[in-house]
Order: C-alpha cells, then sequence, then structure tokens
C-alpha cells in the first residue's frame, strides 16, 4: 500500500511541477496565459484517475539485480457466522483517511464562504449616480451584459467580488469619496474578474485541492492559479487607459487600508492582499509581456502529452512480465464492477458433499444460516450460505498456485491478500472481492490465481448450493 501511494505522489506531482516549469518559462507570456496553463493543470489532475483506467499501459522494464525470492502459502476457511454484520463490512482505513482530509480540507473553503455572505448581508444597495455611471461604462467596455450588483458595508474592507450566479461588487464605505481614477480602477479589475469567471475557476481549483490534500504541490499550485488571475485582471485594467504608475499607486493604497485580520481568499476574490502585492506591482510597472503567440498551446500540449504518459507508462523490474498490467485501470475498474450490496435471508437444511455425506460443524441440522450476500446475476430461488466447516477447501479439485509478481519483490512487499470468494454451485468463483491487501500487485496476483479454481458442488439437502469462503493467500520475502 506505501508504495501505492508513492506512486500517486510521483505520477500527480510530475504533472504539477510541469505545470509550475511552463509556468516559470512563459513568464514573459501574459498572465492569462500562464492562469490557463495551471488551470489545465489542474482538470488533467482530476481526469488522470479515469485517464490510468481507460488509457493502454506501456510497460518499461528496469534491471532487477538481487531481487528477494518469494513464497506463496494459501490459508482457506468458510467464514463463521461469529458475528450478525457481514466480514464484508470491514473498515477501508485508506478509503477513510482520505474522505476525512477530503472534508478538513473543504472547512477553510465553507468557512470563507459564510464569513463573506455575513459581510454581505450587512451590506446595502449603493444608489451613487457617479459610481451608476461608470458602472455601464466599464460593463460597456467589457461587453458583459449583465450588470453586478454594487454593494456598500459600513466595516473597513477591501473590495472584492463575491457571487457565482449573480456576482456583486462590494465596497467599503469610504467609496463615495474615492477620486474618479480609483473608482475606475477598482471597478474595471473586480469586472475583469467577473468576465474571466475567476470565482468559478477559484472554487473548482478549491476542490481539486481538497480531493488531492495528500498532494503538497496542489496547495502550491492553486495558490499559482490566485496569482496569475490577480495579474491577468491587471493587466486588462492597463488596458483601459489607465496608467501603471496611477494603478500602482491606488493598489498600494487600498492594500495599506486592508485590514491584517480579514481573509476571504477562500470565499471572494479580494482586490489587493498584502502578500501577493509585490509580484503584481513589479508586473504592472514592469515592460508589456512580449511572448511568442502560440507558446501557450505548445506548452499545454505538452502538459497534457506527459498527463498521458503518466497514465499509461508502467514501470517494472526486467526478467518479468508486466504484473498485472496497469494497476491503477484493474483497482478504478474492479471498484466500478464489484457490487456491495447485502441482503438478509435464511435458509434451513443440512450441508452434505457430492457423496451425499454430512459435512460437520455446519450450524447443525436444520439450523437457519445467515444468507449474506444475494448476487444480481443469481435467480431469486437460489440462496448463497456461509458455514463453519472446511467444506470449500475439502471439495477443491483444481488450485492454481498464484504467482509472486517481480515488481512486488524487487520493492520490497510482503504480506497477506484475504479475499472473499463466492464459489457457484457448480464450483466456479464467480465474485472475488479483495477484503485487505498491502499493494495492488499482490491484490492481483491473488484473485488471478484464484479466479482459475474449481470445486465439487456442496450440496444443501441435495440440491448444490452457492457458497462464500474466505481465501488467505500469504507473501513471504526470503533472502
Amino acid at each position: 500500500m506505501f508504495w501505492a501511494w508513492c506512486s500517486v505522489l510521483i505520477r500527480s506531482g510530475l504533472i504539477l511541477v510541469a505545470a509550475e516549469v511552463l509556468r516559470r518559462c512563459l513568464r514573459r507570456s501574459s498572465a492569462r496565459d500562464r492562469h490557463r496553463i495551471v488551470l489545465a493543470a489542474f482538470a488533467l489532475l482530476l481526469a488522470w484517475p479515469l485517464l490510468s483506467a481507460f488509457v493502454p499501459a506501456i510497460p518499461i522494464s528496469l534491471p532487477m539485480n538481487g531481487a528477494a525470492s518469494g513464497t506463496v502459502t494459501i490459508q482457506q476457511r468458510i467464514a463463521s457466522l461469529e458475528s450478525d454484520l457481514p466480514q464484508g463490512f470491514a473498515m477501508d482505513w485508506p478509503l477513510a483517511v482520505w474522505l476525512l482530509g477530503i472534508v478538513l480540507a473543504l472547512i477553510p473553503v465553507a468557512v470563507g464562504y459564510l464569513n463573506v455572505r455575513r459581510v454581505v448581508r450587512r451590506a446595502t444597495r449603493l444608489h451613487d449616480e457617479r459610481w451608476e455611471d461608470s458602472l455601464a461604462e466599464e460593463c460597456s467596455r467589457l461587453q458583459l451584459q449583465r450588470r453586478p450588483a454594487l454593494l456598500i458595508c459600513s466595516d473597513t474592507v477591501v473590495p472584492f467580488t463575491f457571487g457565482l450566479r449573480h456576482p456583486c461588487i462590494l465596497l467599503p464605505a469610504d467609496c463615495l469619496h474615492w477620486k474618479p481614477v480609483r473608482r475606475r480602477a477598482v471597478l474595471l479589475h473586480e469586472l475583469a474578474h467577473i468576465k474571466r469567471r475567476d470565482l468559478v475557476w477559484q472554487l473548482f481549483a478549491n476542490v481539486a485541492a481538497a480531493l488531492w490534500w495528500f498532494q503538497p504541490l496542489c496547495w502550491s499550485s492553486r495558490w499559482s492559479l490566485r496569482r496569475e488571475s490577480e495579474q491577468a485582471c491587471d493587466a486588462l485594467v492597463l488596458k483601459s487607459g489607465i496608467l501603471p504608475s496611477d494603478y500602482a499607486r491606488e493598489l498600494l493604497e487600498i492594500a495599506q487600508a486592508f485590514p491584517k485580520g480579514q481573509r476571504w481568499s477562500f470565499g471572494a476574490i479580494a482586490m489587493a492582499r498584502r502578500g501577493e502585492l509585490e509580484g503584481r506591482l513589479y508586473a504592472i510597472l514592469g515592460p508589456p509581456p512580449t511572448g511568442i503567440r502560440r507558446l501557450p498551446l505548445a506548452a499545454m500540449a505538452a502538459l497534457t502529452v506527459l498527463t498521458l504518459a503518466a497514465s499509461a507508462v508502467t514501470i517494472f523490474p526486467e526478467q518479468s512480465s508486466l504484473p498485472g498490467g496497469n494497476n491503477m485501470k484493474k483497482t478504478l475498474m474492479s471498484g466500478l464492477l464489484i457490487s456491495a450490496g447485502l441482503s438478509a435471508a435464511t435458509v434451513g437444511g443440512s450441508i452434505s458433499d457430492p457423496t451425499a455425506a454430512a459435512v460437520p460443524h455446519t450450524m447443525g441440522q436444520e439450523t437457519a444460516v445467515k444468507d449474506t450476500r444475494a448476487a444480481e446475476t443469481q435467480p431469486s430461488n437460489e440462496k448463497i450460505i456461509r458455514v463453519h466447516s472446511d467444506v470449500a477447501e475439502a471439495n477443491l479439485v483444481k488450485k492454481v498456485q498464484p504467482i509472486y509478481p517481480a515488481s512486488a519483490k524487487s520493492a520490497g512487499i510482503q504480506g497477506a491478500v484475504k479475499l472473499d470468494v463466492t464459489i457457484s454451485k457448480e464450483g466456479v468463483p464467480e465474485d472475488l472481492r479483495v477484503v485487505s491487501s498491502p499493494s495492488d500487485d499482490l491484490s492481483q496476483s491473488a484473485l488471478d490465481g484464484v479466479r482459475q479454481w474449481r470445486y465439487r458442488p456442496t450440496l444443501l439437502n441435495g440440491q448444490p448450493v452457492a457458497i462464500i469462503t474466505e481465501v488467505t493467500v500469504n507473501y513471504t520475502l526470503s533472502k
């Protein structure tokens, strides 16, 4: 499991590192292009698991020196009925930790949103002819069909934009005394955010970072996206004819009046934040971008190719075949195909082997036995039962030994793979589910081996029935 997480971190990290490298290489291009690069990285990061599931694997062999030898042993027993809960309800700790991390990562987003809502509720509609005329003029300049609402707040707040469906611009109380140049600069900057849909992209980046909370580079990429969006809006303000020196002065004065305790980064887009102001002032007062026009498009194409490569390439040791194909593909497809539906029913009777001899230790004759799974593919009158005895092991007629994956050997991975196996009334393993496993490689090896096993049918009152058994495959390394 540790090596599987390392693989996920390394491959996802390659996508984010490549995006950051491309962003820095395009420093002479426009901030809009750099923003698109980072945004594309988030989109590709979210699409990467699906790509890994469907893109054909590309094997690459590496030299393997001094690999440890390994042994595979098998333990099989019929699952007991000591608990009323099915054993399939065992806690999936990696999934639980991931979901907990998502919740914790989304808490600041929710708190920021609620804080902004609280401030907006206290605000009132701004009715001022100068502001309304300026708003109409700048909306026409930026070709915005719907004008946002202008709100004024009695608190000392930095101007910010809020709202996905119905955006509004919140202004401090002293905005009625602003000079025309500041009024125009603030309106243009906030309207640029609305035109670019930066609130939507910010929420998208926050959700992506929450889903990938265990990837540290996700958080730094999110701030890169924020910085580039601010600089892109600054560029739109400068294109309207405001002098860079005037705009830089107004931006600096607004930031100085901004209370340090306020944080709108998760719920809204504030116009000026002190921590990111230095880079913006350099961009405002520096020379305009002169990058190659088609270079950003080529950069995004390169990023897409890298993501596909990270999804397809599978590295495995020399002198071995590809260990089960693409592990992420098999894990995802198995998760989509496995049914977790459970039902409760009872059947009565006695269990016997094909010779009609009663099987001992089966909860007694004429005793109700729990039916813990009813597969959708089974007819409604067929029952799948669990019993105490070693029925399945005694009826095993064909046993294929699982192969220790070379990739797991080279990585030093060992441990036990526990499977819940449903054996049909014909003696064929039909539904195999991994209960616990140290790695995807070992899981796939155990599944591939046990699928080929064959059993004599188990009889209930003389009729063959399907049963559930637990199989444990132990993988042990020896030097």
